[in-house]
């Protein structure tokens, strides 16, 4: 199979300019058994790619990164809030800093009429890749009726921050008191 994947790969050549920085594009897997049977996204029960215990990878995400400049102060259109303190198509705002290369989502994340802040949400960005983490792990930024903190997942990154395209995308771990709600997806793109 692998001998098939780069014989497809080197037919395409150089196909680098095909890919804009900080786009992201989705690749999807096809299975072909020896036995000529496909096994693919369309014929795959769902249940079976996000099971865990079957590892099975029916679709992946790949980031074309770009260095980052910052310049990030703004307003944003809510894509995806997993922790649902905002609906699709909202409106936030996200603040540069407080140091270089950072950026500040403590305006987005507590939604004032759910929950107060406690300690601003920093976001850390590597210049070179556009790779975001948070500033401080399991730090407590909100109080929801209990105190709320956050926390780097055990990939070690939260996601993509692109200042040529205004792409926010991080992936957030949440605890709510003592109980943990797990990777939260937060994404925002700049209007």
């Amino acid at each position: 199979m692998y001998s098939k994947v780069l014989q497809r790969t080197q037919r395409l050549g150089n196909c680098a300019a095909l890919f804009a920085p900080g786009q992201f594009y989705t690749f999807y897997h096809q299975v072909v058994t020896e036995d000529n049977k496909t096994y693919d996204i369309s014929n795959t029960v769902g249940a079976l790619e996000s099971a865990g215990g079957y590892n099975a990878c029916m679709r992946w995400t790949a980031f074309v990164v770009y260095p980052f400049t910052g310049n990030m102060k703004g307003t944003y259109k809510v894509v995806q809030d997993d922790w649902a303190d905002w609906s699709v198509g909202d409106i936030v705002s996200v603040s540069d800093g407080p140091g270089a290369n950072q950026i500040n989502i403590s305006d987005v994340w507590p939604n004032p009429a759910y929950g107060d802040k406690k300690n601003p949400l920093i976001i850390n960005v590597d210049p070179a890749t556009g790779a975001a983490k948070l500033a401080t792990n399991n730090v407590v930024f909100a109080d929801y009726g209990q105190l709320t903190s956050a926390y780097i997942t055990s990939s070690g990154t939260n996601g993509y921050v692109f200042s040529c395209t205004g792409y926010i995308g991080l992936k957030i771990g949440l605890k709510y008191g003592s109980t943990d709600y797990g990777v939260n997806t937060l994404t925002l793109q700049r209007r």
